[in-house]
């Protein structure tokens, strides 16, 4: 018995614990060219993070809430900056890359 109640004080303060950091947002970004076409393998950094879209042209940013610049680039198309905000009701979030 004394051991059930100390594993159940224990998962409190570890939940106690997780609680207290920082909330991280997953959000789906997603990169398309001007002809609203997918792109992969585009590098998108953000806050000093380097993610690459898939085949699909989606890639999945975790970050705390904020503001920030997206860095994003692909072979022969050069480098783009995007003002980004996320929110903790942010899900999705589409880029355009030029690549004229």
């Amino acid at each position: 018995m004394k051991k059930m109640i100390l594993a159940a004080a224990l998962s409190i303060c570890a939940f106690s614990a997780k609680a207290g950091e920082d909330f991280k947002r997953v959000v789906q970004v997603v990169v398309t060219d001007t002809s609203n076409i997918k792109m992969e393998a585009v590098s998108i950094e953000v806050d000093g993070k380097t993610i690459y879209t898939d085949f699909n042209g989606i890639a999945y940013l975790d970050v705390p809430p904020g503001r920030y610049v997206a860095k994003v680039s692909r072979i022969a198309c050069g480098m783009s900056e995007f003002e980004i905000e996320v929110t903790e009701k942010t899900g999705f979030i589409s880029l355009r890359l030029n690549c004229d």
